[in-house]
């Protein structure tokens, strides 16, 4: 069959996922907006830095560059192939964040 799927239950921005996780783990959302220009030199700074130290750049041309892309995706395909239905991503990120700080105890 070879059929190939993106799964995901809603399209969300990185400003109102991050927004939301923030709320959940009760800390303050992000407010300041990084531009292009900033997320480009960014990535290129955060390379040098971890060539240096030896590390794996925790920031990376396609990621900065992917933060600062909009894109959409559905998954209405695997939806009506496999009768399935998303866990709401609000529930999915309290979910995530009330195990967070069960485990930060």
């Amino acid at each position: 069959m070879n059929e190939r799927y993106l799964l995901n239950g809603e399209n969300l921005s990185f400003k109102t996922f991050f927004t939301m996780v923030a709320r959940a783990m009760q800390l303050r959302p992000p407010k300041i907006k990084v531009s292009r220009l900033v997320t480009e030199l960014g990535w290129r700074a955060n390379l040098v830095l971890c060539f240096i130290a030896g590390k794996a750049p925790a920031i990376t041309k396609d990621s900065a560059r992917s933060a600062q892309a909009s894109s959409k995706y559905s998954a209405e395909k695997f939806r009506q192939q496999f009768n399935y239905t998303f866990i709401p991503i609000k529930d999915a990120i309290e979910n995530s964040a009330a195990w967070f700080k069960a485990i930060e105890k």
